[in-house]
């Protein structure tokens, strides 16, 4: 017999089967499609581990405070003491205008002291900031370009409740994309330490040496240069009895969250695959059963065992690709719309992206044909098997 007889009696044979047909094929499309969604889920949620917990320079930082004070010029020394601990520096920033022109954007200073500000971008390496440049966050939407002559206006304190806008002549020296910071606003650039401090001192109507006669500090940054001792860092900070805060803090859970949400979603998938194979299984064979008389007749004309395994196979066949087609395409679907609907809701600090990859697809293929060829085996080679005196025996 050619492909093509094989093809056309295997069509057939599945329409006539009908509407027994679509039992398994939907629960073979919704097994492939929880398998799809819990996929994509664990990918993205690696993915963004990748990137947030490897790759993301933010995880340097560690955000340190006191339980119950402020935390004194004594503490920070305490904490730069720490192996592994490459600076310590009280958490100090500004918000401020900054004016060329007509142009005029806001954006919120942080003082870096010079040694660390290479933690701060990726463009820069080593940085020795003038005393009133900035590195202007390149987010911000402006026209300002590095090198341009820039003023900085600021609030000063002239009385109780009362404060004058005043302007210091500065410079954009680069622009940045500066790493992701916790608690810190999106409209970040950078300065050095001193020059905030001294914002800050006007805006108490304050000089920097009075300012820093008995400073106190809400918070301090430290930076960790290897990711691998942060977590011996912040357990010695602990010990100090200081609170810590960094990002491998909050990322930490996101494991256990995908491998619980792949072992429950492997389980369902489990139980759907093991249901459409027994329904495959039941299907084939009632109807084979039915059509004994019909294989018996075949047996007779001179068709051997290969060629109704062949013919069986290609029946199975239709089912599967059957499946594979409204798997791929419901999948692709659904995880458009969970996609919309999870990154709405803004319960966590990345983007989920949800889609089919070519693993992906590959693998529905593989389960769906090995499971449909699993149950299909025993019904197929009993039938196959059957000789033209057991039909006429009425077995």
């Amino acid at each position: 017999m050619k492909v093509s007889d094989y093809l056309t009696l295997g069509i057939k044979n599945f329409k006539r089967s009908g509407k027994k047909n679509i039992a398994p094929i939907i629960i073979i499309t919704v097994g492939i499609l929880l398998f799809n969604i819990v996929s994509s889920f664990f990918t993205s949620i690696t993915a963004s581990v990748n990137e947030s917990v490897v790759d993301n320079s933010s995880l340097k930082f560690m955000h340190v405070s006191s339980i119950d004070s402020s935390l004194k010029n004594e503490d920070l020394a305490k904490l730069k003491e720490i192996e592994h601990v490459h600076n310590a520096f009280p958490r100090t920033e500004s918000f401020v205008g900054i004016e060329k022109n007509k142009e005029k954007v806001t954006t919120t200073l942080v003082g870096v002291p010079n040694d660390s500000i290479k933690y701060f971008t990726k463009s820069l390496k080593e940085t020795n900031l003038p005393d009133n440049g900035i590195l202007l966050n390149s987010n911000i939407d402006s026209t300002l370009q590095q090198g341009e002559p820039i003023k900085i206006s600021y609030t000063v304190k002239v009385k109780e409740n009362e404060g004058i806008r005043k302007e210091v002549e500065s410079e954009v020296y680069d622009k940045v994309e500066p790493p992701y910071i916790i608690s810190f606003p999106e409209d970040v650039s950078i300065a050095n330490l001193e020059f905030v401090q001294t914002l800050n001192a006007a805006f108490l109507g304050l000089t920097l040496d009075e300012y820093l006669q008995n400073p106190s500090y809400e918070e301090a940054i430290l930076i960790v240069p290897d990711v691998n001792n942060l977590s011996q860092v912040a357990k010695d900070v602990e010990d100090l009895g200081y609170m810590t805060e960094y990002s491998l803090k909050a990322s930490k859970s996101i494991p256990v969250i995908a491998k619980i949400l792949a072992s429950v979603g492997g389980i369902l998938i489990l139980v759907l695959l093991v249901f459409a194979g027994t329904s495959i299984a039941s299907i084939i064979n009632q109807s084979l059963r039915s059509r004994y008389g019909e294989i018996g007749i075949m047996r007779a004309i001179g068709y051997k065992r290969k060629h109704l395994i062949r013919l069986f196979t290609v029946e199975v066949s239709i089912i599967s690709i059957i499946s594979f087609c409204l798997s791929i395409m419901i999948s692709f679907i659904a995880l458009k719309l969970i996609e919309q609907y999870v990154n709405s809701l803004g319960f966590a600090d990345y983007t989920f992206i949800l889609s089919l990859s070519a693993y992906q697809v590959l693998a529905s293929m593989g389960v769906i044909f090995l499971v449909s060829f699993i149950a299909s085996a025993y019904p197929i080679r009993k039938a196959s098997s059957i000789q033209v005196s057991e039909i006429l025996k009425g077995t």
